[in-house]
């Protein structure tokens, strides 16, 4: 009974392993291949392109740190460069002195 044990465990670490490196190498195949011309990267570029939409941003509007709502692209694009600026700036740091 252990040995059975055993032997099966065996075998199903090696069909782990084997489904592991086929699944492994038809990835990488596909990566290969996506960018070549054929079949193969049609079936890729087929299944990709339903997320490449000719469409306008999806946002519509944003509220701006005093509670006010705004629709237009030029103030939207102010905020948002306003905001990434004050995220991204250099931080100011205090040192005690020794």
């Amino acid at each position: 009974s252990v040995r059975l044990r055993e032997e099966a465990r065996r075998i199903r670490n090696i069909a782990r392993y084997e489904l592991k490196r086929f699944r492994q190498e038809q990835l990488t195949k596909q990566l290969a291949d996506r960018h070549k011309s054929g079949k193969e990267s049609n079936l890729f570029w087929s299944r990709t392109k339903r997320h490449f939409r000719k469409a306008s941003a999806s946002l519509r509007g944003l509220i701006s740190p005093d509670r006010e709502s705004s629709k237009d692209p030029q103030r939207m694009a102010n905020l948002t460069a306003d905001y990434y600026e004050q995220l991204f700036k250099e931080p100011t740091v205090m040192r005690p002195h020794p």
